[in-house]
């Protein structure tokens, strides 16, 4: 699926480039699409686990932490750097907390 939608969002592009003064139709549906599959793809990477050596977070919260010593517990972020509740191993990997369930779940 990504890769038609790049397709044709190249070939938009080219078709852009030659015709400064029109728009394609589909592009709007295109980029919209685009926008979509770029949300959907942050959402998955959002719940999987981030190495600290790739990154860190970039806001100051609570999140789930993978440790070198097998703990796996939340922690949270604040002024650069982990602040924990016990006694435990150096954060090696960390992810946002799932949202909390609705009063319908």
């Amino acid at each position: 699926m990504i890769n038609d939608l790049t397709k044709r969002l190249l070939e938009h592009a080219d078709w852009c480039d030659a015709n400064e003064w029109e728009i394609p139709i589909t592009l709007g549906d295109d980029l919209r699409a685009a926008a979509e599959r770029i949300e959907a793809l942050t959402a998955e990477n959002a719940a999987r686990w981030i190495s600290v050596e790739e990154r860190l977070p970039k806001t100051e919260e609570d999140f789930l932490c993978a440790f070198d010593d097998g703990f796996i517990a939340t922690a949270s972020w604040i002024d650069g750097d982990w602040e924990l509740w016990a006694d435990a191993g150096q954060v090696t990997h960390w992810m946002p907390l799932p949202k909390p369930p609705t009063p319908e779940e």
